[in-house]
C-alpha cells in the first residue's frame, strides 16, 4: 500500500508539472480514510472533480484503492483472487509504468499473499531498518565499532528491555532524567 501511495504522489506531481497551470493538485484528498471521506460531503465532492480534471491520478487512485481492497480479504484464496484481478486490470492499463508495477506484483505475490497466512507484515522490520539506518547517519564518523553498536542496539531495543547499571543512572541531572530505564 506504502509503494501504491508513492506511485500516486509521483504521478501528482508529473501531473501538475504536465498540466503547468500552477494549480496545485490537493493532495491530501486522495489519502483520506473511507470513513473520514464519507462524513464530509465537500471533500468527496472535490476529489470527484479533481479525478475529472485528471482522469490520469483517476487510474493510479483506482489501483490505490484495490489495492486496499485485496488486503481487506478474509482469507488467503479471496486475497489471492482479489490480486489477481488487480494484476489483470493494470495489464490492460495503456502506460508502461502501470504495467512495470503490475510486474512487481506478479515477482512479489508469493509475498504479499504470506499476509493471508498469519496477517503479519513486514512494516516493523522495514521501520527498524529506517531506524538504524538514521542511526547511522548520525554517528558519521565514529571511530569505535563496538559504540556504534551499542548505539544502533540502544536505539532498536524496546525500552523495557534496556537494563542500564546505577553508575550510570545516579549522579548527574542528565542521568537521573533517565531513571526510569533502569
Amino acid at each position: 500500500v506504502k509503494d501504491a501511495q508513492k506511485k500516486l504522489r509521483e504521478s501528482i506531481k508529473i501531473e501538475e508539472e504536465v498540466t503547468n497551470n500552477n494549480k496545485k493538485i490537493p493532495v491530501r484528498l486522495f489519502f483520506l480514510n473511507g470513513k473520514k471521506l464519507l462524513k464530509e460531503k465537500k471533500k468527496v465532492k472535490k476529489l470527484y472533480k479533481t479525478l475529472k480534471e485528471h482522469p490520469y491520478l483517476k487510474e493510479y487512485y483506482r489501483y490505490l484503492l484495490m489495492l486496499k481492497w485485496m488486503y481487506k480479504a478474509e482469507t488467503y484464496e479471496e486475497g489471492k483472487r482479489r490480486l489477481h484481478i488487480l494484476i489483470g486490470m493494470m495489464e490492460e492499463s495503456e502506460g508502461p509504468q502501470v504495467w512495470r508495477w503490475a510486474k512487481t506484483y506478479i515477482r512479489w505475490e508469493k509475498e504479499i499473499l504470506q499476509y493471508f497466512v498469519n496477517r503479519t507484515t513486514t512494516a516493523k522490520v522495514e521501520g527498524h531498518h529506517t531506524h538504524i539506518k538514521l542511526i547511522k547517519r548520525i554517528s558519521f564518523g565514529f571511530k569505535e565499532v563496538l559504540r556504534y553498536t551499542k548505539k544502533v542496539l540502544l536505539g532498536v531495543m524496546p525500552e523495557r528491555f534496556i537494563k542500564l547499571p546505577n553508575f550510570i543512572t545516579e549522579g548527574t541531572t542528565y542521568c537521573k532524567q533517565l531513571s526510569f530505564l533502569s
